[in-house]
């Protein structure tokens, strides 16, 4: 419970108007990218630094990362908006998928459930 309230207290993303509680999102047409299709590959956990949390806010909420063969995750989960920022170590738990290009992302979120799904923060950036 600690960790989660530390994550979220950082966002500032999170309102409530007449006792209705709501997440805010970044949604930007125009940076839109290509319609890409993925395949599963299965679960991973790695870690990794956070090279660009540039849309973290967007959705779905997208980290490059600095990892082997894996250029980024993807969330599609309002709890992992804006989850790490840029030079930041996280651990992720997700679904890899890989692209017919040879492409390869996390998702997080992949479900409703997300069950074993996480994005969390290991090492801030000083």
């Amino acid at each position: 419970l600690d960790e989660y309230i530390w994550h979220e207290q950082r966002k500032y993303n999170k309102a409530l108007i007449k006792n209705r509680k709501f997440d805010l999102a970044l949604l930007d047409e125009k940076s839109a990218p290509a319609t890409v299709r993925y395949e599963k590959q299965g679960k991973v956990i790695l870690q990794a630094l956070v090279t660009d949390a540039s849309w973290a806010y967007d959705y779905p909420a997208l980290f490059s990362i600095d990892y082997p063969q894996i250029a980024s995750c993807v969330s599609y989960t309002a709890t992992y908006t804006g989850q790490a920022k840029t030079g930041e170590r996280v651990e992720i738990s997700g679904l890899l998928e890989r692209s017919l290009s040879g492409d390869q992302r996390v998702v997080v979120g992949s479900s409703r459930e997300a069950e074993d799904q996480y994005i969390k923060v290991v090492a801030v950036h000083a």
